[in-house]
């Protein structure tokens, strides 16, 4: 399989929604973002990166440390503003966080004073008075990812895969539109790993929310995504799209060794060859 296969997309143009006139869920037009150093040198985060999210779709960016990914996510949570070009949510531009996206990090930032249900509700709880509904959704949540015992404990008392799949739960309970996800896996055992991919696509298919999934695996993006996009190495450009075609639900013993899986991960692997990440 090459970039010039009918499952790869060998160009940098924002992807044309499927739900005709909408706006898609997130977009990027022509971003670059600048940093200065300390010592006052001018460090290229990003360069020139077009991209779209459509509605209900899944996107993971795959590439090196320092390629710019998180800082990608930051400017999609309207935690940062891009030295040039333009993001929008839903078509209007983005200049603060706004309702509907939600954030779930590589660590799980729960406070520790505060119950697993209550940290989970705390977003709700910071817009206004939480009710009994709320807490009957923080329930449900907490039963869909295996942890309908652990409401009323607190963070110390759970593992960190249990600590993130009450994270990805505190992002949820928000139902928010588009989610964003940097590298939430990153911190866990393989097997913890492997647990989690499987809740996630669940969760996904289950609400359909448009996620966009920064990471280091190659093997979880292929595993997850409708597209994956590849990062070069700073300044951070898109080098490949790849549309992943293997049919959903995924389940990971069954696809894990399939040629299809497989020849993605390698064109993927191929193109950080070309890049000289790998070597």
């Amino acid at each position: 399989m090459s970039p010039t296969d009918p499952a790869m997309i060998s160009g940098t143009e924002p992807m044309t929604t499927a739900t005709g006139n909408m706006p898609p869920s997130l977009s990027f037009k022509r971003i670059s973002r600048m940093f200065e150093s300390r010592e006052g040198e001018e460090i290229t985060a990003l360069q020139d990166v077009d991209l779209a999210v459509a509605k209900g779709e899944f996107v993971a960016v795959v590439g090196p440390s320092g390629c710019g990914k998180s800082t990608l996510l930051a400017l999609a949570a309207g935690l940062d503003a891009p030295t040039a070009g333009s993001v929008r949510v839903d078509g209007t531009a983005l200049n603060e966080p706004r309702r509907g996206v939600a954030t779930v990090f590589q660590n799980d930032h729960l406070l520790p004073w505060r119950t697993i249900e209550d940290n989970i509700l705390l977003p709700l709880e910071l817009r206004g008075t939480i009710d009994a509904q709320h807490r009957r959704a923080a329930a449900d949540l907490l039963k869909q990812v295996g942890l309908a015992q652990f409401g009323r404990k607190y963070p110390h008392e759970l593992s960190g895969g249990m600590r993130q799949r009450a994270a990805i739960c505190r992002a949820l309970i928000q139902q928010p539109e588009l989610l964003l996800m940097d590298e939430p896996f990153g911190a866990l055992d393989a097997l913890t790993r492997e647990q989690m991919i499987a809740d996630l696509q669940t969760l996904w298919l289950t609400r359909g929310n448009s996620v966009l999934f920064i990471t280091h695996g190659i093997e979880e993006a292929v595993f997850l995504a409708d597209r994956v996009i590849v990062m070069s190495p700073r300044p951070g450009r898109i080098v490949l799209e790849v549309n992943i075609t293997l049919p959903r639900p995924r389940k990971w013993s069954a696809v894990h060794d399939t040629p299809e899986f497989q020849r993605f991960i390698r064109v993927i692997r191929e193109t950080f060859e070309q890049q000289g990440i790998i070597h």
